[in-house]
C-alpha cells in the first residue's frame, strides 16, 4: 500500500500520529541517481522521493551511497558516488561525491569535499555537526576528517591523522574515532587520546545525547559486544552481547541510539535496545523502525513501535529535483572539443561518431566468457567489422589466452562476476540497451579535467592519473594514449585500444588475461588457497584480489621494508568494511539478497566477485525484458548442505591476518618508525629494516577455510560448449535508413557530416546533407564546458545516430544550458515548413524548445519529444527572408536532469502551392450604441466590397443586422455563409427591430468556402467552455465557428469568432476564458488549420498569462500566432514577436482610452503569419439617420494569412 489509511493510523501508528514530526527515510538507488527517500508519520508513512543526487556525464547502472541524518532530524549529510567506485580503491577511499539535503524542502547543498565511501562515513553527531572521512592511508599514510556544519554547508576544520582511522563521530568533546584495539579522541593536531581500549577495531560507533559513545567490538570469531563509553571515557558499559552479523547500531534525533538485534542486557540511559533485526533503520522521533527493504527498493517493511504493528508500504522511485543532478563544485569540464580529442587521456574518445560500443546481449557476454575461459573466442571480426575501420582480427588472436600455472581453466563464474562488479555486463554506455550503439563504457573519462590538479594538495583525486577503464571488464592496462601512460605503462597499439573499447568480446579476451597473470603471479609466489584447484570459484580469491588492486612482488621486498603480497585494501580484516556484514548477495539463512547490490561499499572486491559468481545479476536482454544475466555457480551438498556451502565462498575475516603479516587480532603494537610517528597502538607489528613498526602488514601464504574443497567449493557452470554459435546481436530500436515519413522535396540537414558510415548494420541514409549541426556550449566560471560531459550519442534515430542530454532549467550552473543549431547551406524566400526527426524517447522531454531562424527573426516553437519509434514531428509553417536555421536548447521550465534532449535530424519543406486566406474583423456596437440599425451593415459592405475577404469575423451584431448582411453579401456576389449565435440574455431591447419586438444580440463567423458544418459554444457561470444545446447553467458568452474548405485547400478549416466578459481586471471572468479558449481549442488546433478572433475585452498589454495563454512562445503557452506579432519587421527585421499591436478601440463614453481589444489568431501548425498584411481602419464610417455619430467605436481589422497546400 502506498500508505497506512488514514482510518487505520491510529490503530496501527498510535495516538498522536496526525500530529507527530517523525520522519522515517532510506536512500535508493539506480541508473538515475541515489535518492533520498522520506515518510512523514502524519502522512501514514507514505513514501516519497525528496531528493535525487547524480553527477552529469558519470555513467553507471547504480549509484550508491551513505547518509546520517543530523540531531535536529530535518537534514541528511549523504556521501554518494557509482557502484563502479568501490571497484577502485583511491575512489573507494576519496571519490565520492558529498551533499546536504534537506529532508523537509528537498533542497540541495553540494560540497566540494570528496570523501570515503567506507560504511561508517559520513557519522552525525547530537547536533548539526557532522564528519567526513577522507581516508588516504594506503597511498598517502594518513586519513583526513572533515568537520562539516550541514546547517550551513560549511566545513569548519580539517584534521590530517596519521594512518588508518575508522568510524569518526562528532561529540560535545570532540571528535571520536575507531583505531585499532582502542576508541580514541582526535584532537585538532591530529593527535589521538585513547578513551578505552578494546580487544579489535571497534566499529558501528554513534553519539548519543548525554555525550558519550555507543559502538560494537568483536570479542570472538562471532561473537559481538554493544558497549557504551561516557564522555570521559573510563570502563565502558557493557549494553548486550551477540553473533557478530546479528547485532549492529543506529541514530535517531537528538542522540537517541538504538542497538537492534538479540538483545541480553538492559537499557542504559539514552541507549535503546530494540528487538529489531539487525540493519533495522529507526525513524527521526523513533516512532517506526524500517526492518527490511525489497531488492529492488520499491516496498519497505516496518514496525511501528508505539504498537508493535508490521506494515509493508510502497516506495516507489522518482526523480527529483533539479538541484540534485547540477554539477558538483568537484566536478569542472574542461574541453573545447566534443570528442576531446586534444585534451584525453583515454585512448578512444567519448562523442566521436566513428568510436561506439555496440550494447551486447547478457547472452552473448556469457556465450563470449564460456568461449574464452576455453581458449576458442576465435570470432572472425571481418575487415571495417561494424564500420568502425578496424582490420580484421579474432577476439583471442588479438589477446591470446595465457595458460595458467599448474594448468587449468578460469571458471566462467569467475570471470562472468568480474564481468558483473566492473559493468554489469555493458560494453557501452548505460544508456544503450542491447543491440544500440553509444560511447564505449569508460571508467572516469573526465578525470583529467574534473578536479583542480593541484599537486600540492593530496585531498583532490588527480585525475591524469585515472585509470581509464573500457568496457565488459573495465580493461585499464594499456589503454591510455601513447605519450601519456601511467609510469611503467605501455599503450597498446591503437588497433587493439580500439578493439578494447568497441567490441564486448575482444574486451573478454583482454580482460581474461590480466585474470590469467594475476593467477599466475600470485600462485607462482606461493599464494595458493584451499587445495589450489583452478576448477574451484574460491582459490581464486588471490587471483581477484591483484586483479583489483594489484599485487606486491617479492622482489619489491627490500624496497618496502620487507612487506610483499596482496595489499590491505582488499584484506577481509580491513575495518573500512563492517565486521558485522554478511556474504555478499546472501542472508545468513542461505537465502538470495539482492538489497546488498545496492550497498557494495561494505564489502571487499573479491568477495562481491565470488558472491556475484553465485548470483547472478539481472541485465536487460531487450526493451522492458529483465534476464539472468548467465548461469550460476554450483555447490555440492544438495539442497540442504549445498547453499551452506555457497554461503561459505567467502573467507573469514581473520584469514589474511596471522603472524606472516604480522598482523594479530587482539594484540596491540605501538608504531615508531619516523613516518608513523604518533599513531597509536594497533595489530600490525611489521617491522622496517631499523627494527622499527612501519604499517605494512601484506599478505603472501598459502592458506584455506575449506579443508575439503574438492566437496564444498564452488564449480563452474558452462552453458554454451567451446564451439557454440555466436549469439546474434539485440535489434532493439532501430534506427530509420530513410526519409519515410518526410514530404518529397524536403532540404534534410541530420546530425552527422556527409559520408560519417553508421555502426548499426545495413543503414546507409542516401540522403546528403543540406547544412550542419553545431553545439554550442557555454563556458563556466572556470573557462570550462561541463556541458560537454553531459553530451551522449546513441545509435538510433534518423540515420543510426543522435545526440542526446539532459534538460536542465535556466538557472542551472554555468556551463550546462547549451544547444545545438542546425545550419542550412543556402537562403530560401517563401514559406516552408520545419519538420525535425525524433528517435524513440520514452522519458524524452515534453518541453523541447526550438528556435526557427526565418530571417525574420528567431520564432520559438515547443513540442514533446517524448514517444516511441522514429517519426518526423512538424514545427509549423514560417515565412522565411534568408538562410534558415534551427536551434534546439535543453532548457525546459522543469528540466530535473532526468528527461532526455534529442539533437537528431531536421528538414525544411518549401510550400510553393500557397493560398492566401483573408480575414475582416469588426466589433459593429450594433447592439451597444447603433440601435441594430442598417447603416453599420452598410459601412461593412463597403470593407468587404474592397477588401473581398474569406472570413469575417463578427461581435456585438444584432439578429436583424445579422439577416441583413447576409442577403447585401448574396446580392453583391461574394457569397459568404455565416453562423449566427446568440450572447447576453438572449435578447436586447436596443437592437432594432421594423416589427416593433426585440432581437437578439450575439456574434458571427462568415466564411466563404464550402462549409461542412458549424459548432457554437458558450462558457459556463464558471468560465468553462461547453458545446451547446447544454442543459448546464451557462453564461452570457460564447464562441461560434464554422467548418471549411476554403477554394483551392487542401484540407478544412475551422473558423471561430467569440466576444469575451466584459469588466477586466475588476472582473477577471475575461482572463479565465481566454486561458480556456487556449485548453480547447489548442490541441485541435495541431490537427487542422485553426483561425480565432473577436473582441477579448482584455485591454492590458497580454505579456501575461491572461491573453498570453492563447499566443505561441515565447509571448504565451498556447498554439497561436496573432497578425500583428511581428510588426516590427515592417521597420527592420530581424525581428521580436511582440504581443498587443495597434489600437483598435476607439474609446467613448466613460472610457476614452484607445487601446488593442480586438485580436485575429492564426494556429502555428499550419498557417504562416505575412509580416505587414495588417490593416487597421479607424475609419468606421457614421451612422444613425443624421449620420452623425461613429458607426462604432471598434476599428476594422484586416489581415491576410498564408495556408499552403500539404
Amino acid at each position: 500500500m502506498q500508505a497506512v489509511p488514514e482510518k487505520q493510523r491510529t490503530a496501527v501508528l498510535g495516538r498522536g500520529w496526525k500530529s507527530s514530526g517523525d520522519l522515517a527515510w532510506q536512500l535508493s538507488g539506480d541508473a538515475d541517481g541515489l535518492h533520498v527517500q522520506t515518510a512523514a508519520e502524519a502522512d501514514g508513512y507514505a513514501w516519497r522521493t525528496t531528493a535525487t543526487l547524480a553527477e552529469p556525464g558519470i555513467e553507471t547502472d547504480l549509484w550508491i551511497g551513505n547518509a546520517c541524518v543530523t540531531g535536529s532530524g530535518d537534514r541528511a549529510v549523504v556521501a554518494y558516488a557509482p557502484r563502479t567506485f568501490t571497484n577502485r580503491g583511491v575512489l573507494f577511499d576519496r571519490g565520492a561525491f558529498a551533499a546536504v539535503v534537506d529532508l523537509r524542502t528537498g533542497s540541495v547543498r553540494k560540497l566540494r569535499a570528496r570523501v570515503s565511501l567506507a560504511y561508517f562515513n559520513p557519522s552525525c553527531g547530537t547536533g548539526e555537526e557532522a564528519v567526513l572521512t577522507q581516508a588516504g592511508d594506503q597511498d598517502l599514510g594518513r586519513t583526513r576528517l572533515l568537520r562539516l556544519n550541514a546547517a550551513t554547508g560549511a566545513v569548519t576544520s580539517k584534521i590530517e591523522v596519521p594512518g588508518q582511522l575508522t568510524s569518526a563521530v562528532p561529540t560535545p568533546g570532540g571528535i571520536v574515532a575507531a583505531d585499532a584495539g582502542a576508541v580514541v579522541r582526535v584532537e585538532a593536531s591530529g593527535k589521538r587520546r585513547i578513551l578505552a581500549r578494546t580487544s579489535s577495531v571497534p566499529f558501528r560507533l554513534a553519539a548519543d545525547a548525554d555525550g558519550g559513545v555507543v559502538y560494537l567490538e568483536q570479542t570472538g570469531k562471532d561473537t559481538t559486544v554493544a558497549r557504551r563509553l561516557g564522555r570521559d571515557g573510563g570502563t565502558p558499559a557493557t549494553l548486550t552481547t551477540g553473533a557478530l552479523s546479528k547485532l549492529d547500531v543506529t541514530s535517531g534525533r537528538g542522540g537517541r541510539v538504538y542497538v537492534t538485534g538479540a538483545a541480553t542486557k538492559a537499557e542504559a540511559g539514552t541507549v535503546t535496545l530494540l528487538d529489531a533485526p539487525a540493519g533495522t533503520r529507526v525513524s527521526t522521533e523513533g516512532a517506526l523502525a524500517v526492518t527490511g527493504v525489497s531488492a529492488d527498493r520499491k516496498e519497505v517493511s516496518a514496525r511501528a513501535l508505539r504498537t508493535g504493528r508490521t506494515v509493508t508500504l510502497s516506495a516507489v522511485t522518482t526523480a527529483k529535483p533539479e538541484a540534485s543532478r547540477d554539477l558538483s563544485p568537484a566536478l569542472l569540464g574542461d574541453s573545447t572539443n566534443p570528442a576531446d580529442f586534444a585534451e584525453r587521456y583515454c585512448s578512444v574518445p567519448r562523442n566521436d561518431p566513428k568510436n561506439q560500443a555496440m550494447q551486447p546481449k547478457p547472452r552473448q557476454v556469457e556465450w563470449a566468457v564460456d568461449q574464452a575461459v576455453r581458449n576458442v573466442l576465435t570470432v572472425y571480426r571481418p575487415d571495417n567489422w561494424k564500420n568502425l575501420g578496424m582490420p580484421a582480427y579474432t577476439p583471442q588472436g588479438m589477446f591470446p589466452p595465457i595458460p595458467l600455472s599448474g594448468g587449468g581453466n578460469v571458471p566462467a563464474q569467475v570471470m562472468l562476476g568480474i564481468a558483473a562488479q566492473e559493468s554489469n555486463l555493458w560494453q557501452a554506455a548505460r544508456f544503450a540497451v542491447p543491440g544500440v550503439t553509444a560511447n564505449p563504457l569508460i571508467g572516469n573519462y573526465y578525470g583529467v579535467d574534473i578536479y583542480n590538479g593541484t599537486e600540492a594538495d593530496d585531498w583532490t583525486i588527480r585525475w591524469d592519473k585515472a585509470d581509464c577503464g573500457y568496457g565488459v571488464t573495465q580493461v585499464t592496462d594499456g589503454m591510455r594514449l601513447a605519450g601519456r601512460e601511467k609510469p611503467g605503462e605501455t599503450a597498446l597499439p591503437h588497433h587493439q585500444q580500439r578493439a578494447v573499447a568497441l567490441d564486448f568480446a575482444a574486451n573478454i579476451a583482454a580482460g581474461l588475461r590480466i585474470l590469467q597473470s594475476k593467477w599466475n603471479q600470485t600462485r607462482d609466489a606461493g599464494l595458493v588457497l584451499n587445495n589450489g584447484d583452478p576448477s574451484k570459484i574460491e582459490n581464486w580469491f588471490y587471483a581477484v584480489w591483484a586483479y583489483n588492486s594489484g599485487f606486491y612482488p617479492e622482489s619489491q621486498a627490500a624496497a618496502n621494508n620487507g612487506a610483499w603480497g596482496v595489499g590491505w585494501a582488499n584484506n577481509p580484516a580491513n575495518p573500512k568494511y563492517p565486521a558485522n556484514r554478511g556474504s555478499f548477495l546472501e542472508t545468513d539463512d542461505y537465502k538470495d539478497d539482492y538489497a546488498d547490490a545496492a550497498r557494495p561499499q561494505l564489502w571487499p572486491y573479491p568477495e562481491k566477485v565470488m558472491g556475484w559468481a553465485g548470483h547472478p545479476v539481472e541485465v536487460l536482454e531487450a526493451p522492458d525484458t529483465l534476464v539472468i544475466g548467465y548461469r550460476a555457480a554450483w555447490w555440492n551438498g544438495g539442497a540442504v548442505n549445498g547453499p551452506i556451502n555457497r554461503h561459505h565462498v567467502r573467507p573469514p575475516q581473520d584469514m589474511f591476518c596471522d603472524f606472516s603479516n604480522n598482523c594479530e587480532f587482539g594484540s596491540t603494537w605501538l608504531p615508531d618508525a619516523p613516518e608513523v610517528i604518533g599513531e597509536p597502538a594497533g595489530p600490525c607489528n611489521h617491522r622496517n629494516s631499523s627494527g622499527k613498526i612501519d604499517l605494512k602488514c601484506w599478505y603472501h601464504k598459502a592458506v584455506g577455510w575449506k579443508v575439503d574443497c574438492a566437496l564444498t567449493c564452488g564449480n563452474e557452470l558452462v552453458r554454451f560448449d567451446p564451439g557454440y554459435a555466436y549469439q546474434e546481436d539485440g535489434t532493439a530500436y532501430p534506427p530509420s535508413c530513410d526519409l519515410t515519413g518526410l514530404p518529397s522535396g524536403s532540404r534534410v540537414i541530420d546530425n552527422l557530416p556527409n559520408q560519417t558510415p553508421s555502426v548499426r548494420p545495413n543503414c546507409y541514409l542516401s540522403a546528403g546533407n543540406n547544412g550542419d549541426l553545431k553545439f554550442d556550449y557555454i563556458t563556466d566560471s572556470h573557462g570550462q564546458y561541463p556541458g560537454k560531459i553531459d553530451t551522449h550519442q546513441l545509435g538510433m534515430g534518423l540515420g543510426g545516430h543522435f545526440w542526446m542530454t539532459n534538460s536542465r532549467q535556466r538557472t542551472a550552473p554555468d556551463g550546462l544550458v547549451f544547444s545545438g543549431t542546425w545550419r542550412f547551406n543556402q537562403a530560401y524566400q517563401g514559406v516552408g515548413r520545419v519538420w525535425v526527426h525524433l528517435p524513440h524517447l520514452h522519458n524524452g522531454t515534453t518541453y523541447a524548445q526550438y528556435a526557427v531562424g526565418t530571417g525574420y527573426g528567431d520564432r520559438i516553437r515547443t513540442i514533446s519529444q517524448k514517444g516511441t519509434g522514429n517519426r518526423w514531428v512538424s514545427l509549423g509553417v514560417f515565412p522565411f527572408d534568408g538562410t534558415p536555421q534551427v536551434r534546439l536548447t535543453n532548457v525546459s521550465p522543469t528540466g530535473d536532469g532526468s528527461q532526455r534532449v534529442a539533437f537528431d535530424a531536421v528538414a525544411l519543406q518549401p510550400l510553393t502551392s500557397v493560398r492566401t486566406v483573408s480575414t475582416l474583423s469588426w466589433n459593429l456596437a450594433g447592439a451597444a450604441q447603433n440601435d441594430g440599425d442598417f447603416y453599420v451593415v452598410d459601412r461593412l459592405m463597403a470593407e468587404v466590397t474592397q477588401r473581398r475577404p474569406d472570413v469575417l469575423l463578427l461581435n456585438e451584431i444584432c439578429d436583424g443586422q445579422f439577416d441583413n448582411l447576409s442577403a447585401k453579401l448574396a446580392q453583391s456576389g461574394w457569397q459568404m455563409h455565416g453562423n449566427f449565435q446568440v450572447t447576453g440574455s438572449g435578447t436586447n431591447p436596443t437592437c432594432f427591430n421594423e416589427s416593433g419586438g426585440d432581437l437578439a444580440e450575439g456574434i458571427a463567423v462568415f466564411v466563404r468556402g464550402t462549409v461542412t458544418g458549424t459548432q457554437n459554444y458558450r462558457f459556463r457561470l464558471d468560465n468553462r467552455l461547453v458545446l451547446t444545446p447544454s442543459t448546464e447553467d451557462l453564461g452570457t458568452r460564447g464562441v461560434a465557428c464554422s467548418i471549411v474548405r476554403f477554394s483551392t485547400a487542401d484540407k478544412d478549416a475551422k473558423v471561430c469568432v467569440t466576444h469575451l466578459e466584459t469588466g477586466y481586471p475588476a472582473n477577471m471572468s475575461a482572463a479565465y476564458q481566454a486561458q480556456e479558449l487556449a485548453r480547447v481549442f489548442g490541441p485541435e488546433a495541431r490537427q487542422k488549420p485553426f483561425i480565432l478572433g473577436g473582441d477579448t475585452n482584455i485591454d492590458t498589454l497580454p505579456a501575461n498569462d491572461h491573453i498570453g495563454a492563447v499566443y505561441s512562445e515565447p509571448l504565451g503557452t498556447g498554439e497561436f500566432n496573432e497578425v500583428e506579432q511581428a510588426r516590427a519587421c515592417i521597420v527592420a527585421k530581424p525581428c521580436e514577436e511582440l504581443q498587443g499591436g495597434t489600437d483598435t478601440f476607439l474609446g467613448g463614453g466613460p472610457d476614452a482610452e484607445q487601446k488593442k481589444l480586438d485580436y485575429v489568431f492564426a494556429d502555428r501548425w499550419h498557417f504562416a503569419i505575412p509580416v505587414g498584411r495588417v490593416v487597421v481602419n479607424e475609419n468606421v464610417g457614421l451612422c444613425g439617420e443624421q449620420r452623425n455619430k461613429p458607426c462604432s467605436d471598434h476599428k476594422l481589422i484586416y489581415s491576410e494569412l498564408y495556408l499552403p497546400a500539404g
